[in-house]
């Protein structure tokens, strides 16, 4: 149970600074800046595993997201799984309802912290597939609908 509530914590902090700087270099930048950012810290990140995940295909994509996402305090559902197609959604966003808290909901970061860590994980798994967001919370929009599907 301790462990459990340590990962929270962490995992809260960790969205509360992914938002914060992430609404910075936005503004400062542009949002460019952060997808790029992003790209590069995602890749760092998943360094150490990419021979394991290198080329194993869309079907991968929910076991490795699914769970990061539920650690992050965004419970994805996954509509649609198959070799070619992924549709998902979630009803609650934890980026979006920390950059509420922080007063920051006006800069949505959607396509610099949600999709630029799915694309750099897609480029390792499954190259040529993108994700495109369909609805999101940040635009006022009753859930986070995304897909990805080939370039």
């Amino acid at each position: 149970m301790e462990k459990d509530i340590m990962v929270k914590r962490l995992a809260t902090r960790v969205v509360f600074t992914s938002v914060g700087l992430g609404a910075a270099l936005t503004k400062a930048a542009g949002i460019q800046a952060l997808i790029d950012t992003q790209h590069k810290l995602v890749d760092a990140l998943l360094q150490p595993e990419s021979d394991k995940l290198r080329g194993k295909g869309l079907k991968v994509y929910p076991s490795i997201i699914g769970p990061t996402a539920h650690a992050l305090g965004i419970p994805l559902t996954f509509h649609t799984v198959t070799d070619e197609r992924i549709e998902s959604s979630t009803s609650k966003c934890a980026y979006y309802e920390a950059a509420k808290q922080l007063g920051l909901a006006d800069t949505p970061l959607c396509e610099g912290l949600c999709k630029a860590v799915s694309e750099s994980l897609l480029k390792l798994i499954a190259p040529g597939y993108s994700k495109r967001i369909v609805k999101s919370l940040w635009r006022g929009d009753d859930e986070c609908r995304f897909e990805i599907t080939k370039r």
